[in-house]
């Protein structure tokens, strides 16, 4: 998306262009009080400031920006993130809006409910997610129809809590990834505790929330050209992609391997037919759980991290929780991290897994740690296409993305300085530790 594409509200001025854009308005005041009534009342908004919260194409699924708002008649004040559709969005984004909101409206209280039904005390209750201030799909009534123009998601903003996106260029250290094994492995267990204990609740909010979506009915199976058209738009993803990797002569003799594995995840996709979870371990699956959701806040010292917050909801599904452990360790850790700790994360995990099992008084037994590492045995192989794809914008460097203008994806791979010195070491680390692994 071209930068000169988004709608700016009045009086804001795009980054790097010091000009106004237009006197659209993206979200006013009068939205704004119609928006926090349900949480807070009856509101006045005496004034309104709104920057941009992302540059330009930095995120495709949502319009964010950071309001600061001031209340009238106290001048009280308030920091908020407004999600709003793109300016330029498709059904898909419409679709994830509903998600996200179910997701906050719906799962986020479930997970607290739970835990105090379990007495777990307030300071151990696991808050893994911002506060949502409030949501609508859609101006008019809302009657469950697609949302429209007017949708939008208040939250709170963290960064004035102290927290912040690690280095996706370089990748989490072990300190930040340990962190991560603990919440990943309550976050899923909470969602199995609600299966288990209280599966109406469950299904009424978890599973709401995890409506599997597609962009257009699945493909008939004798269709062969609706089976080419939908393998083509990732199967040329991967095709520049091998361009870069058949360049590293570290892993030369394995380009065929990764073509194979890509090919295969690619036709099941285009098969309309995905694997079906298996239990007992499905649960809640965040499916981007990477570097660039996950907020740290620090001790005094600024650099161990003591808490975290999972962001952006939309599209979170129903399946095994080891594709989210695989996606993040293979995603967002430091180069090395994974070959030299890979072990001891999933036993970290899954220790974790269980102890939180156990808090919220479910049976442990189904979810031995041998039971698990058949899990990860079984879903890893499928997982190798999204991570060697995502690794790409991951480690792309700023300013180098489709939100430039004349971009070309073909130049862009053409050139090594658009990624991070980082890119082709977790390639290649990524290639050999998944054939090691008998994954690949």
């Amino acid at each position: 998306m071209n930068s000169g594409d988004h709608k700016w509200p009045a009086g804001v001025d795009m980054p790097g262009l010091g000009s106004k854009m237009s006197d659209t308005e993206l979200i006013t005041k009068t939205d704004l009080e119609e928006l926090l009534k349900p949480k807070f009342g009856q509101v006045t908004v005496e004034t309104i400031s709104i920057s941009q919260l992302t540059q330009p194409g930095e995120n495709y699924g949502a319009n964010l920006l950071a309001v600061e708002i001031t209340f009238a008649p106290d001048h009280r004040k308030m920091s908020i993130v407004a999600k709003l559709v793109p300016v330029l969005p498709d059904k898909f984004n419409y679709i994830t809006v509903r998600k996200e909101m179910d997701f906050y409206l719906l799962v986020s209280p479930a997970y607290r409910q739970i835990q105090e039904e379990c007495q777990v005390p307030e300071n151990e209750i696991v808050d893994l997610f911002p506060e949502c201030y409030g949501a609508r799909a859609t101006r008019g009534p809302d009657v469950g129809q697609l949302p429209d123009d007017g949708a939008a998601l208040l939250i709170e903003n963290l960064k004035p809590r102290g927290y912040s996106i690690g280095d996706r260029l370089t990748g989490l250290d072990l300190a930040h990834t340990r962190l991560v094994m603990v919440q990943m492995a309550r976050f899923h267990a909470i969602a199995i505790a609600l299966k288990i204990n209280k599966p109406q609740v469950f299904q009424d909010t978890v599973m709401k929330s995890c409506v599997f979506f597609k962009r257009g009915p699945p493909p008939k199976k004798e269709d062969d050209k609706k089976v080419k058209d939908i393998s083509d738009g990732p199967g040329k993803g991967f095709e520049m992609i091998s361009k870069q990797v058949a360049m590293l002569p570290e892993l030369a003799d394995k380009l065929n391997r990764m073509k194979a594995s890509v090919n295969k995840t690619i036709e099941q996709k285009a098969s309309g037919n995905p694997p079906q979870p298996s239990e007992p371990f499905a649960s809640i699956l965040h499916d981007d759980l990477c570097v660039n959701n996950i907020m740290f806040c620090y001790e005094a010292d600024k650099k161990t991290p003591k808490d975290l917050k999972i962001i952006d909801f939309q599209f979170q599904f129903y399946d095994s929780p080891a594709k989210d452990l695989l996606f993040f360790l293979f995603t967002s850790t430091e180069v090395g991290l994974v070959v030299d700790h890979y072990d001891d994360m999933v036993r970290l995990y899954h220790q974790t897994f269980t102890d939180w099992l156990t808090t919220l008084r479910c049976d442990t037994g189904p979810f031995s740690y041998q039971a698990f590492l058949t899990e990860i045995n079984k879903v890893a192989p499928g997982e190798f296409f999204r991570i060697i794809t995502m690794l790409t914008p991951i480690h792309m460097l700023p300013n180098r993305g489709q939100g430039q203008a004349n971009f070309d994806m073909n130049k862009m791979f053409e050139d090594k300085s658009n990624f991070s010195d980082a890119y082709y070491k977790k390639i290649i680390q990524t290639v050999n530790e998944f054939v090691r692994r008998k994954w690949l």
